[in-house]
């Protein structure tokens, strides 16, 4: 009877143990594992992360028809892109006023921040089709 309980205390100690070593397993699989056709992060400075950028602010200064001013990005926080039947891209950027107003049709005219510029933060979503050559916001 002693050999039976010592034997059942090791067991329940040792199913314990595989139990904590699961737990704690699957807690850094899923931590370190991406998930399939989910969002990964990519680097801000990215060619295309940029134009995905520049396209998402072409696309805001058209949209924002409340500011006689355009703005420009100031710089891209973050990043994340998903491959769907085309590619997401989830951009969060800071975007500044500048000098440029909507209606002004020169050419090459630098776009420079005023002095104290208006300053948005924003969250685009870009999506992508590379193969037709199209961009949505």
């Amino acid at each position: 009877l002693i050999a039976t309980a010592k034997q059942l205390v090791s067991i329940t100690m040792f199913i314990w143990f595989c139990v904590l070593v699961g737990a704690l397993t699957g807690r850094f699989v899923t931590e370190q594992s991406p998930i399939v056709g989910g969002p990964q992060k990519v680097p801000v400075n990215d060619n295309n992360v940029l134009d995905a950028a520049q396209f998402a602010v072409v696309e805001f200064n058209k949209a924002n028809t409340e500011d006689m001013f355009d703005y420009k990005i100031v710089n891209v926080t973050s990043a994340e892109l998903q491959v769907v039947a085309g590619l997401n891209y989830f951009l969060k950027m800071h975007l500044g006023r500048t000098t440029w107003k909507k209606d002004n049709t020169a050419a090459n005219e630098p776009l420079d921040f005023h002095s104290q510029p208006k300053k948005l933060e924003c969250n685009f979503t870009v999506y992508e089709i590379p193969w037709k050559y199209s961009h949505d916001a």
